[in-house]
């Protein structure tokens, strides 16, 4: 069966099949947050009421950042009185662009991070200032080979600390997704020390220069994971797709100006210069870390100091990478029965460092964390600015409103099906407002609001004017439904580059891929150089998405049984 018809006839897409599975659904801090691997569930019911007990016991910047982290990941309110006075008491620590430790020089960056990433998945707008202080404070002391590490190693060239670079580049990756800007070079730099002290076999190690045992699980992981990120923030750096109307850039209208008519700073990531790592050095070595992990992954004697920091980190690689399999693993399934096999009494895990933190870490795993994150990333990035414009600006400028930084145009209100029919009516040439309504509708109601209106949606995916068929891609890929996707990846290659790239978009969206495939488009590329970056984005995506479908499609001798991704036949 070729591709195309096997595109068209297979079951329900994994990523379906993975949101209901191993998902949750509600929002972060919700206590109405339901997770439905029954499984992490039995640990989080356990293991997150006893954490929240001893909030307030811990005076330890890093271990109650990451407790108070978990917790909310695990769906605990906010407004808890205990997370509330712990949110509280770690953000007066911060209060100039120095972070003093309450652990010392040695583990500042560590603490630094840990702050940092709770403060960017609580309340972020509350403490942007705390984000921006400690990113400052985290790149600043990045040595000068690229790492983090304890006091006095950046006086050797090459050395520095595997976990305590895990931690940093986790903490200022988190920064990115808030638009905070964190130049390209500090991840270049990282990556290229990575890469360097990843061993012949692609395992990492705790500190490299140092003699020591051979790579262990946790930190093949956490170096893997930096990899990952490293990589992500390096392809945004390189081009940049330029936002159309039709066949032409976004008027420089388009802009946020603030209240004296200024224009005010783009939140745009610095531009790269002079990066030293290649896109096939990185793609090189997550492979090699990738296939360390998945021949040595479960093996007990390898977990090093305590496996729950090991599982953290896991879950970070499989959920930057997209993988519910590793090689032939199931890893969190073999992860949530670990963490259940060695549960107390009291619902909590122990460990080195203690019961609190390696609690947290084992929360953390369960409740997916690192792939909440990313599904916020992607709902900013792939949201409304995707489509504001329509076909020019809005007759009525007191229509435009600024949202989240950002330019747009209130929303119409009522029925999606007078959104649709004002964006069909030839007789309006001002749609913003029902492009942003029909954004809003989704927003609030998810797919349910556009559904009933899939038929339409498609047929407007063919129409002659380009910008209805960007609408229609950008709420087609979020319907989520596995007989859409044809259509999405034919969008690939539309001879209107606006509308490839919002189908390039509508793929990420759906895969919940970090990295994707494009296509990338930049305003330097001529018709030919456009014409086969849409046909390499178009190769790419379906061949992620053929190998995705077929590990879920019976095998012809299996008698029915399906194969795991990454699993050989």
């Amino acid at each position: 069966m070729n591709w195309r018809v096997k595109r068209l006839t297979i079951g329900l897409l994994p990523f379906i099949a993975a949101a209901s599975s191993y998902g949750y659904q509600g929002a972060l801090g919700d206590p109405t947050k339901e997770f439905t691997n029954p499984t992490a569930k039995l640990i989080i019911d356990r293991g997150a009421p006893q954490l929240l007990s001893k909030l307030s016991g811990d005076s330890r910047p890093g271990y109650l950042a990451m407790s108070t982290l978990a917790l909310i990941k695990c769906g605990q309110p906010k407004n808890k009185p205990e997370i509330v006075a712990a949110l509280e008491a770690l953000s007066k620590r911060v209060t100039s662009t120095f972070y003093n430790s309450v652990e010392g020089e040695d583990k500042s960056v560590y603490e630094a991070a840990a702050l940092l990433i709770l403060f960017a998945n609580a309340e972020p707008e509350k403490y942007k200032k705390q984000i921006e202080n400690l990113s400052a404070f985290i790149v600043s002391n990045q040595t000068a080979s690229g790492s983090w590490g304890y006091a006095g190693f950046g006086a050797t060239p090459g050395a520095g600390d595997t976990s305590m670079t895990q931690f940093a580049l986790l903490g200022i990756w988190e920064a990115t997704n808030l638009e905070i800007k964190i130049s390209p070079n500090v991840f270049d730099k990282a990556a290229n020390w990575l890469l360097k002290t990843q061993k012949s076999s692609g395992g990492f190690t705790y500190q490299p220069l140092k003699a020591e045992r051979e790579p262990t699980v946790s930190l093949t992981a956490a170096g893997v994971s930096g990899l990952l990120i490293c990589q992500s923030q390096i392809s945004r750096s390189r081009t940049k797709v330029v936002e159309k109307i039709g066949n032409k850039p976004k008027s420089k209208l388009l802009v946020e100006i603030d209240a004296e008519g200024n224009e005010a700073e783009s939140t745009d990531q610095p531009k790269a210069r002079g990066l030293t790592t290649s896109s096939e050095d990185l793609r090189r070595g997550v492979e090699r870390g990738m296939s360390w992990l998945a021949a040595n992954f479960g093996v007990d004697a390898l977990w090093g100091e305590t496996p729950y920091y090991g599982l953290y980190s896991m879950e970070r690689v499989a959920s930057l990478s997209d993988l519910e399999v590793i090689g032939s693993k199931a890893w969190y399934d073999m992860g949530l029965n670990y963490i259940n096999s060695h549960l107390s009494p009291d619902g909590l895990v122990e460990s080195t460092y203690g019961k609190e933190v390696n609690t947290a870490w084992a929360l953390l795993f369960a409740a997916r964390s690192t792939r909440d994150s990313i599904q916020k990333a992607e709902k900013r990035r792939l949201g409304a600015a995707n489509m504001l414009g329509g076909r020019g600006l809005p007759k009525n400028l007191n229509d435009l409103v600024i949202r989240a930084g950002r330019v747009g145009v209130s929303p119409m209100t009522g029925a999606v099906e007078g959104m649709l029919d004002a964006l069909t009516d030839p007789k309006i040439q001002d749609t913003a407002a029902a492009e942003s309504g029909l954004m809003d509708a989704y927003s609030r109601q998810g797919a349910a609001a556009l559904r009933p209106y899939k038929d339409r949606l498609i047929r407007l995916a063919r129409a002659p004017d380009p910008q209805l068929r960007v609408i229609s891609i950008w709420c087609i890929s979020r319907l989520g439904d596995r007989d859409v996707l044809p259509l999405i990846l034919d969008a690939l290659t539309d001879e209107q580059d606006s509308v490839a790239v919002e189908a390039g978009k509508g793929l990420q969206f759906l895969s919940r891929r970090l990295i994707a495939f494009g296509p990338e488009i930049t305003d330097s590329a001529d018709r030919t150089v456009a014409a086969n970056t849409k046909a390499e984005s178009s190769k790419a995506w379906k061949s992620y998405f053929k190998d995705a479908l077929a590990a879920t499609l019976p095998s012809e001798n299996s008698g029915g049984k399906t194969n795991p991704p990454g699993a050989k036949p």
